[in-house]
């Protein structure tokens, strides 16, 4: 399969998926197992190889997240899967996560600056991603803010790397994606709270 097909069929799965993300739906889960397939085979073309961590991770984590919100999620009312309650991050554990955070990006930034044509662009949207992740999975509305940067971060190294258009416009996209995420999912945990 060439790098093109490739890249668009990522790019396809990938815009999907975070349109199912910024709904909550449950169904961005497995579709989450399949897309970082495709993001494995475009980081290792690209040879940006903490992508393909960031991508293994993601496999693992679409696994745990499925689970995860299988258990804690709420009945839908409208047919709809419905998803686990959409809170903010309490200050104590936003703390733990930016000295993790620092630490991740300390340590990839090490591992990949040999290799990797842009390696702190490429550590910092990294290290995001293992964050975003993790508050996704907790359902915390500040994982939209992570996902803006990364994104945007994503677009500036794809963008600067040769052949890489359709991975660049598609971080562009998921940086737009994500702000609509961030929009839709602060209405749904203002409406709960209206609820309660």
């Amino acid at each position: 399969m060439s790098e093109t097909i490739i890249q668009i069929i990522n790019a396809v799965l990938g815009i999907v998926y975070v349109l199912l993300e910024g709904s909550a739906s449950m169904w961005l889960w497995p579709l989450g197992v399949v897309q970082p397939i495709f993001a494995l085979l475009v980081g290792w073309q690209s040879q940006t190889y903490s992508t393909i961590l960031v991508q293994m991770y993601y496999l693992i984590t679409c696994i745990i997240g499925w689970i995860s919100w299988q258990k804690r999620r709420r009945s839908g009312g409208d047919g709809e899967t419905a998803h686990p309650p959409i809170t903010r991050i309490p200050l104590r554990e936003l703390a733990i996560c930016a000295l993790a955070t620092m630490a991740a990006f300390g340590l990839i930034l090490v591992s990949v600056e040999t290799f990797s044509p842009y390696p702190a662009v490429e550590a910092a949207g990294t290290a995001l991603c293992f964050l975003g992740m993790y508050l996704l999975i907790r359902a915390y509305v500040e994982s939209w803010y992570v996902w803006i940067i990364s994104n945007l971060l994503y677009t500036v190294l794809y963008a600067l790397i040769p052949g890489y258009f359709y991975t660049a416009i598609l971080y562009g996209v998921l940086t737009l994606l994500a702000v609509r995420g961030l929009i839709v999912w602060r209405r749904k945990m203002n409406h709960e709270s209206d609820q309660l």
